[in-house]
């Protein structure tokens, strides 16, 4: 009986050298800063396409234009849309800055607000909010105040180059 504890001991024992911790090759990006994720993997041109709407009716759809982030502060990007036409009097150069990103859950998402000049029309208050996954970028537009058309609505969807 002694001699059968003994091998039960001796297997119990022999057990623990084959447990293992947590692999320590996981991907890194859990210890990147805030500012290291908007360095390394959402500053770019992203290529994709426009949709634009106002008051429920189109202006505007698949319009195919680049977006570009780049840094602003460590938490913030700067967002540039050039040339980007609503309508034939209405063609919109944006730049936003800043746009704060957070992460939450792994999801990184940024939002902003500025007035932007469109030349003889005037000044137009924007705001802008979008989310990254995988290397794709997805964002809303809000242009408001705008002559005959009162709001415009843009929605972007567009992939890192």
């Amino acid at each position: 009986m002694k001699k059968n504890l003994f091998y039960l001991f001796a297997l119990i024992c022999s057990m623990s050298l084959f447990t293992a911790c947590s692999s320590d090759d996981d991907d890194n990006n859990n210890d990147l800063t805030l500012e290291q994720v908007i360095d390394e993997q959402l500053v770019g041109t992203y290529a994709g396409t426009f949709d634009i709407t106002s008051n429920g009716m189109s202006l505007g759809s698949d319009i195919a234009q680049d977006v570009i982030l780049t840094k602003s502060s460590a938490n913030a990007l700067k967002l540039e849309v050039k040339n980007l036409a609503i309508s034939e009097e209405l063609v919109l150069d944006i730049s936003l800055e800043p746009c704060t990103v957070v992460e939450a859950n792994g999801l990184y998402t940024f939002e902003g607000s500025q007035t932007v000049s469109v030349g003889t029309l005037g000044t137009f208050p924007v705001t802008v909010g979008g989310a990254f996954t995988d290397g794709n970028v997805a964002m809303d537009i809000t242009v408001l105040q705008v002559p005959m058309l009162n709001q415009v609505d843009v929605t972007f969807e567009g992939s890192k180059k």
